[in-house]
């Protein structure tokens, strides 16, 4: 089995993570719209984990990483500044 098929079989698509999603009962306008961005992402190949704690850090200044993929990941709109240390 190839190393792409393997990779596939380990994440599910975005499709199936929609009715886990978008269950919260307190969720507001604004958390779905982060949690849709998030969703979005996620289905451009990003790690929904990372984009999901860049939507719960959207209040802070910035988001501070060691991780330099996430920064592309996030694309060109984040919900906060993202700051890779080196």
């Amino acid at each position: 089995m190839s190393l792409r098929r393997q990779e596939s079989l380990r994440r599910p698509g975005p499709e199936a993570l929609d009715p886990l999603l978008f269950v919260a009962p307190s969720r507001t306008e604004r958390d779905e719209a982060a949690i849709r961005w998030a969703h979005t992402r996620y289905a451009a190949g990003a790690d929904l984990a990372d984009m999901l704690h860049l939507t719960q850090s959207r209040r802070a200044d910035a988001f501070l990483t060691f991780d330099h993929a996430l920064a592309a990941e996030a694309g060109p709109a984040p919900p906060v500044p993202i700051e890779v240390a080196r």
